[in-house]
């Protein structure tokens, strides 16, 4: 593919599509001409392209920000800006204090190339706001938050050395708007502006659709203060608690300013608005499972404290800790027995070397029509009966750890709908309407949730 070919200025030849089609390769970019203008900027030193297209329609790969030099190609850069594969920069420098080698196609990485990205990163997003969010600053917000590759993983101990280094974050303090409540109402701000403070809050929501959430924190009460992040965040390498989570940039970075740092989240929430039911549910009820009513939300189970494990060996993704759980706590000993003989003794012993220390301690919401219904018959449940009861809770108490593996839900779904109407009968009541039927009104809040931050748990 001939490079090096000349483009003149955005009101001109420089355009998108053309310049897709010349020098993007196609084992990334299927369909040039589905590349979509996010915005563009035209000034006097340099003219900035943001671009995006679909994923069926391939990705700009690594090399996502291209530079030219008054219209001739020059470089394309990898990993240089932190956004996603689907989203590409086109930089044309028109004058400037760059040293470039245009005969050699290469560039110069010196203070004033660092400098110059800072500029176009803080053009890129203060053009965001103004346009694209100019009729709705949260337009503004989705965009820079689909732009950002939270998969990157950073170690720093200077600021001042990681934005230098890492421009587009400088920027992103600087500029990129964010959400905050003060005074009962929802107003915006930075993260530099709203980091004067000695001590800060810091709200995680679980994705940028996040009015519920809101309305939860603002009415949860006692939340003055506290900064809405829609934003998911690449982390850096560092743990900082017991669930071995590293802090996000927010974290980081206020960290090293020296400020005092609370983090909250939908789970914190719910916990903080819980009613805990003081009676005693011992005879139909697991250790391991409590009951809460949570105002007019209905979470139907929320997860006081995260299982704790032992493995020594071996890093266990989501879906691997999720079915390991159902597998020694809802599988009888006999059919474990069955499975590790048809799995094999290399595999069987991957299960045999994990120890569940203690299970999770789940709070579950008293207040749904079939629960409240069998907590009212406590005491008069016969033993069978109390013992069909007991697995019920426990199944349920198992559904936040495999939210997002969809085989194993629909499996556990199925099972607990299924001794939902056993128990109805027995006890004499109205079959209940179906589990997800009951839980689908808040859904949509809680199985973000669920599938982000839900599948947590503790290495001893």
């Amino acid at each position: 593919m001939e490079k090096r070919q000349k483009f003149e200025s955005l009101s001109n030849l420089w355009k998108a599509d053309e310049i897709s089609n010349r020098f993007i390769s196609r084992d990334h970019l299927y369909d040039p001409a589905a590349v979509k203008v996010v915005t563009q900027i035209e000034k006097s030193e340099y003219d900035i392209i943001l671009v995006n297209t679909k994923r069926e329609n391939g990705s700009f790969g690594r090399d996502s920000l291209l530079l030219f030099n008054h219209g001739i190609f020059v470089k394309d850069f990898a990993d240089m800006l932190p956004t996603k594969f689907n989203y590409g920069i086109f930089l044309n420098i028109k004058k400037g204090p760059l040293d470039l080698h245009i005969s050699r196609e290469d560039v110069i990485m010196n203070d004033k190339w660092f400098l110059l990205l800072q500029n176009v990163c803080d053009d890129i997003i203060e053009n965001l706001v103004s346009e694209v969010g100019k009729t709705d600053i949260k337009a503004a917000i989705t965009v820079i938050a689909d732009m950002i590759d939270f998969r990157f993983s950073y170690e720093v101990t200077s600021e001042s050395d990681f934005f230098f280094k890492n421009p587009f974050f400088g920027s992103f303090f600087r500029k990129a708007p964010f959400q905050m409540i003060k005074d009962e109402k929802l107003n915006y701000t930075t993260l530099n502006d709203f980091m004067v403070k000695d001590s800060i809050t810091v709200c995680h929501c679980t994705s940028i659709y996040n009015e519920h959430e809101i309305k939860l924190l603002m009415d949860s009460g006692g939340h003055d203060q506290v900064l809405i992040n829609t934003y998911r965040l690449p982390t850096f390498q560092r743990k900082t608690n017991e669930l071995g989570l590293s802090p996000c940039l927010i974290e980081q970075i206020a960290t090293l300013r020296g400020k005092e740092y609370s983090r909250l989240d939908l789970h914190d929430l719910l916990l903080s608005i819980a009613v805990t039911d003081e009676n005693d549910y011992s005879k139909i009820a697991p250790p391991n499972v409590m009951f809460a009513s949570f105002g007019k939300y209905k979470p139907l189970c929320v997860v006081k404290k995260y299982p704790k494990v032992s493995d020594h060996t071996r890093s266990l993704g989501h879906g691997y800790w999720g079915n390991l759980l159902l597998f020694w706590e809802l599988l009888e000993p006999e059919r474990q027995d069955i499975f590790r003989d048809i799995i094999g003794n290399e595999i069987g012993e991957r299960y045999s070397k994990i120890e569940l220390i203690e299970p999770p301690q789940i709070i579950l919401d008293s207040t749904d029509t079939f629960l409240k219904e069998i907590l009212s018959l406590k005491d008069d449940m016969i033993e069978t009966i109390a013992g069909l009861v007991e697995r019920y809770f426990k199944y349920l108490s198992y559904l936040p750890f495999i939210m997002h593996d969809l085989s194993s839900l629909l499996f556990l779904i199925d099972s607990i709908d299924d001794l939902e109407n056993r128990i109805a009968q027995e006890i004499g009541v109205n079959r209940p309407e179906e589990i997800l039927k009951r839980f689908a009104p808040n859904a949509y809040i809680y199985y973000r949730y669920w599938d982000t931050y839900g599948l947590r748990y503790i290495l001893e």
